[in-house]
């Protein structure tokens, strides 16, 4: 069994590493001189020497010098006290290119190195000023002061300084300064802290609301969309017995059609028996007539078989009329056998064609009606 450590990771990542990378990331954005110029400043009133009095511009660590009025300095709550040069230990060193906390822990282990003070005594702050980016390396300058020295210069510069009595302690490091860690500089820092993240709470809602703006039409496309295809599909469902009906309407008029054609080919087989019997001389005999669809085969005796062929030829109704067989005289008889062939014309001896033929005769009635 697995013995339980407190390493900080998670699927094999140190979260420790991560939080510090993450907020070494916040600390440069924040840096960025289009940013830094919306992070707040606050303003602060220097002493140096014994007549000196200069007001200054603080944001982070970052200092600038800023003329101010003898009324605004008057107003400034924040104060600090800058060393003379002679007061601390200037020391400049040429590091390349590493994360914050590995750059103060060199730096650390330099000034443990090389301060003359004792470690209880010793106090250090640096600042960085990038090289040029050919070399590829990084120019920090180091400032090494003493405690006793430093409360000294506190006391003599207290009776300038009206205040809470807890001044911050700013060294120069070259053309720059640099604030030394654990005077009056926490006060300040929290409360640059805080509307620093009211401003950036304000830029996160105003950039929420940008996105916010810029996605609105699309999100209305889309809600107009969606509502369009649910309204489809209730009105489809709702549609669905109508649509069912025309359906079936639509059938019907099909099979309507088609009865319609059927009809077209539908003959009449009384009108074809009558019309049989018209021109069939008296001397011919029908013994057997099939009628196959449009197809008529007849079967029976008569005296001259092409002459019965010639009569059913010129009788309108009556196509492609026809011997299939030879014609064959009955023994004992001068009748001769035939079988003849013919197509029936639907359109003169159909069932549509009678009921037109009968209709003229009901107008040819009702016009002498009308006459008189």
């Amino acid at each position: 069994m697995g013995l339980m450590t407190s390493d900080a990771k998670l699927f094999g990542l140190d979260l420790r590493e991560l939080t510090a990378e993450l907020h070494d990331a916040f600390h440069k954005l924040v840096r960025l001189p289009w940013l830094r110029r919306a992070m707040p400043v606050t303003l602060v009133k220097v002493a140096g020497d014994a007549t000196t009095i200069a007001g200054a511009r603080a944001q982070g660590m970052h200092i600038e010098w800023t003329d101010l009025s003898s009324d605004v300095l008057e107003r400034v709550t924040h104060t600090a006290v800058l060393l003379d040069s002679e007061q601390v230990l200037q020391r400049s060193l040429t590091l390349p290119p590493m994360a914050p906390a590995a750059l103060r822990s060199a730096i650390e282990l330099d000034v443990q190195t090389m301060t003359p003070f004792a470690p209880q005594d010793t106090l250090w702050s640096y600042v960085q000023r990038p090289l040029a980016k050919a070399q590829g390396r990084q120019r920090v300058e180091v400032v090494i002061a003493s405690r006793n020295q430093v409360e000294q210069a506190l006391r003599l510069q207290s009776a300038r300084l009206p205040g809470d009595g807890h001044p911050e302690v700013w060294a120069p490091a070259g053309a720059e300064m640099v604030v030394l860690p654990g005077f009056g500089e926490p006060a300040r820092l929290r409360s640059e802290a805080r509307r620093r993240n009211w401003i950036l709470l304000g830029l996160g809602l105003v950039s929420a609301l940008c996105v916010a703006l810029a996605v609105t039409p699309s999100l209305q496309l889309r809600m107009r969309a969606i509502d369009a295809s649910q309204q489809l599909a209730a009105l489809t469902k709702t549609s669905a017995e109508v649509m069912a009906q025309r359906q079936a309407l639509v059938e019907g008029g099909e099979n309507l059609g088609k009865l319609q054609e059927r009809l077209q080919q539908q003959l009449n087989h009384l009108q074809v028996l009558a019309v049989l019997t018209k021109v069939l001389p008296d001397d011919s005999a029908a013994q057997r007539v099939v009628l196959r669809g449009t197809k008529l085969t007849v079967q029976g005796l008569t005296s001259n078989a092409s002459n019965v062929v010639a009569l059913l030829a010129k009788t309108p109704g009556f196509l492609d009329v026809r011997l299939p067989t030879a014609v064959t005289r009955a023994p004992g008889s001068g009748k001769e056998n035939f079988v003849l062939e013919a197509n029936i014309d639907p359109n003169v001896l159909g069932l549509l064609a009678k009921a037109a033929e009968e209709k003229p005769s009901v107008e040819g009635d009702a016009d002498p009606k009308e006459a008189q």
